[in-house]
């Protein structure tokens, strides 16, 4: 009995403790972004203020998709692919079964774990991906004015990404450094992280990361 009152009266404190901290920052004038994290399997962990997070270890919302620090979705479970996260380091691991066309339609798993570092000033024109286990990924290729016809060009079986990130005049650089400096003048982007081609798939697999400003 003393231990379950205990941890009520601890969830109670971790509940005000994360109003105040929410209002904190909200005076802080620090901005949260949104993300696009349309993925089978995806985990996006913020960097929650401490107090948040301590009330999200204490009080798990599944309904959100929310465990502990992270926010979790795939196919059975979740729907959570439009996560709000603070300014700060936020890392997203995935995978994701991309489909190509070659006579018969096709497909092939594609995975990542990176580090988002989302600018805790409002007026930041760049932020700072940081690429910890990407196998196969070829380049980044970056659209800040977040163009539909940007993202039908990535997924036409006609184009390759190439021609795509030409056409478009896309921000691109290679994957060849683990820390990558990315345009965000406009307050928000579309990341397109571009894989290479392989035996079956001639033309490579396209995933996308959005991100907005609120």
């Amino acid at each position: 009995m003393k231990k379950s009152r205990f941890l009520i009266i601890l969830a109670l404190l971790a509940a005000i403790a994360l109003l105040i901290s929410n209002e904190w920052r909200n005076l802080s004038g620090e901005p949260r972004y949104r993300l696009f994290v349309n993925f089978d399997s995806v985990s996006v962990t913020p960097d929650w203020p401490w107090l948040t997070g301590l009330y999200y270890m204490l009080c798990d919302d599944w309904t959100a998709g929310r465990f502990g620090h992270a926010l979790v979705s795939n196919a059975n479970e979740f729907d959570n692919r439009f996560p709000e996260v603070p300014a700060g380091h936020c890392c997203i691991e995935f995978t994701d079964m991309g489909y190509f066309s070659d006579q018969n339609e096709q497909h092939i798993w594609t995975e990542a774990n990176l580090t988002l570092h989302l600018p805790r000033e409002r007026d930041a024109s760049s932020l700072v991906l940081q690429l910890i286990h990407c196998p196969g990924l070829k380049g980044i290729a970056v659209d800040s004015q977040q163009n539909p016809a940007v993202q039908d060009g990535f997924h036409s079986s006609c184009e390759s990404p190439e021609v795509t990130v030409n056409k478009h005049r896309l921000f691109y650089l290679p994957a060849s450094s683990a820390q990558l400096k990315l345009p965000f003048s406009t307050g928000k982007a579309d990341i397109y992280l571009i894989y290479a081609p392989t035996a079956e798939n001639r033309q490579g697999v396209v995933s996308r990361i959005g991100i907005t400003r609120l």
